[in-house]
């Protein structure tokens, strides 16, 4: 899944997918809007690394 140096990238044919991967470990998603990839990563952070989700 493609990423850049600021994380999802947006491909340039019409399926508009996002794409995100976690910083912590090897999970990846795919979404159709920035507000899913937004509230899936946010879910996984509670689930898999409540520490850095905690971060301030």
């Amino acid at each position: 899944m493609p990423t850049g140096p600021r994380g999802p990238t947006l491909p340039s044919d019409d399926r508009a997918t996002l794409t995100g991967a976690c910083e912590f470990c090897a999970w990846t998603t795919e979404a159709s809007s920035h507000a899913r990839l937004a509230r899936r990563y946010q879910d996984h952070l509670r689930a898999e690394h409540p520490k850095a989700w905690l971060r301030g």
